[in-house]
């Protein structure tokens, strides 16, 4: 009889604590980022459903416990938001120019903005990173980009780094600016604790990592032989001038192949306190590759691989990790629980059947 009442207490209420778990399909419209997970200490999984503007709320059972926020402009709703994080009790949203900030139970609190246009906050251990778009220093004409840090009540401000939003330079014989039609982008990420921030500027090959508390520069590593086609961006036309403009603003070619030049498609902070930045694969391009630094900039290698649309850790809660899955075959977005002994062969199966899934559909 207590045999019975157990399993029927783990159908109502799902397994124990000490069980993996795995959600087959969060009825998601694409692979998930890591931006879009945070998990709690004790488990409690936050998922951003992007297209649906929501945050799904997973108890450590993996068991679906309500969904909050929706598309709107009132209290706790969301537009175009595109990350979430987790920082001292609080659960972050992020949309461009806004914070929105919740506790852990699903709960509104408020919104964050600096009150003016053009800056999107983001916080930290000691306040706020300020994205600031397209000012201009006094007697030029080009505009910039900049990253500052700001205390809570955005009054007290110091610098950390900048980088032009126009680019290649000007080529054109009116002397019109021109705005090169590319994904390439600053890309911005912080570390699980907010106390370091990446920083990989617009059309750079470098990475430049900051200490949020001191200001200080911790080191700037060249990303070597970082890849994107011409024409996978521009298509046959005109890609011979889109190269040119890349020699004469002295953007960096790839060695060895003149019809690629250098970039990061991706970056995000994984579960193993690593940051990464990622070149995706090319169904045209000579390779892919990835590059992790530790907190204090230093390279280093993840011990379960780098992030993939077949799976990614997004985090790891003692004996146990959480991994985000993508079912290609049945487009599936998943998200399953997995004890970390056995975890790279869970995810080299994962992987394996993504590419066996991949080399079937070119």
């Amino acid at each position: 009889m207590s045999n019975l009442i157990l399993v029927l207490l783990q159908f109502a209420f799902g397994p124990s604590d000490g069980a993996p778990w795995s959600l087959q399909d969060l009825d998601l419209y694409k692979p998930l980022s890591p931006e879009q997970v945070a998990i709690t200490a004790n488990g409690h999984c936050f998922v951003l459903d992007i297209f649906e503007q929501r945050v799904l709320h997973f108890n450590p059972q993996g068991q679906k416990i309500g969904t909050f926020g929706k598309k709107g402009q009132g209290p706790g709703e969301f537009n175009r938001v595109n990350r979430l994080f987790i920082m001292k009790d609080k659960l972050y949203v992020h949309q461009w120019g806004t914070a929105h900030v919740f506790d852990l139970a699903g709960k509104f609190i408020k919104s964050v903005t600096t009150g003016k246009t053009g800056e999107s906050p983001r916080k930290v251990a000691n306040g706020w990173l300020v994205e600031v778009w397209q000012f201009s220093l006094p007697g030029q004409k080009e505009t910039f980009d900049k990253l500052v840090w700001r205390d809570e009540k955005f009054e007290n401000e110091r610098f950390i780094s900048s980088w032009t939003s126009e680019w290649p330079r000007q080529f054109s014989k009116q002397g019109e600016l021109k705005y090169l039609p590319s994904r390439e982008h600053a890309f911005i990420i912080c570390s699980d604790d907010g106390k370091r921030v990446f920083v990989r500027p617009l059309g750079a090959s470098s990475v430049d990592i900051f200490d949020v508390i001191s200001g200080k520069t911790i080191s700037s590593n060249f990303l070597e032989d970082t890849t994107v086609a011409f024409y996978e961006e521009f298509g046959d036309a005109g890609l011979d001038e889109f190269r040119l403009r890349f020699e004469k603003g002295g953007l960096p070619i790839v060695k060895d192949y003149p019809d690629y030049f250098s970039a990061v498609t991706y970056a995000s902070w994984n579960a193993e306190g690593l940051a990464g930045f990622y070149q995706e694969t090319s169904r045209h391009g000579p390779y892919r590759k990835t590059w992790h630094f530790d907190r204090d900039g230093k390279v280093a290698e993840p011990l379960y691989g780098p992030f993939s649309r077949a799976c990614f850790v997004a985090a790891l809660r003692g004996e146990w990790a959480y991994i985000c899955t993508f079912d290609a075959e049945n487009e599936q977005v998943g998200l399953a629980r997995q004890p970390v002994k056995g975890l790279k062969l869970y995810l080299e199966n994962l992987r394996t059947k993504y590419y066996r899934w991949q080399k079937n559909n070119p």
